[in-house]
């Protein structure tokens, strides 16, 4: 049995660290903050329940979301998994509502819209829009 199959574990303490968190939460932005929160979910609740949005799921190790990924069966891409903002319906979302192999030919146009060397001639503008 997975980590993910398994009961969610939390430390002690970590509870209030876990319930309160979400992705869109503004002190994120600041990269050493945002390391510091992120380092303490790997290593004390990898996969732990948020009350945010309504509550949903928190994985922070890789090899974890991979296995989730990989998964479709028990984690699907069907049931939104990111917070849900006000007015946003990411329900169908294409490709990100979709489990394979339903979202296979998606995945090959966007791949190639995304290797490193396209991503790395968009950074400048990125960057930019980013600061806005």
């Amino acid at each position: 049995m997975s980590a993910l199959t398994a009961e969610p574990h939390t430390e002690p303490g970590t509870d209030e660290l876990v319930a309160g968190f979400h992705v869109f939460d503004p002190a994120l932005c600041d990269m050493p903050t945002r390391k510091h929160l992120l380092g303490r979910l790997r290593s004390e609740c990898p996969v732990g329940r948020s009350e945010a949005f309504g509550g949903y799921w928190v994985v922070t190790k890789h090899a974890l979301q991979q296995e989730a990924f990989k998964n479709p069966r028990v984690f699907s891409s069907t049931v939104p998994i990111v917070p849900r903002l006000d007015g946003v319906d990411m329900l169908m979302s294409i490709p990100m509502g979709l489990d394979a192999p339903r979202h296979n030919p998606y995945r090959r146009v966007l791949t190639g819209a995304f290797t490193p060397r396209r991503v790395q001639a968009l950074e400048d503008e990125v960057r930019a829009y980013a600061r806005g």
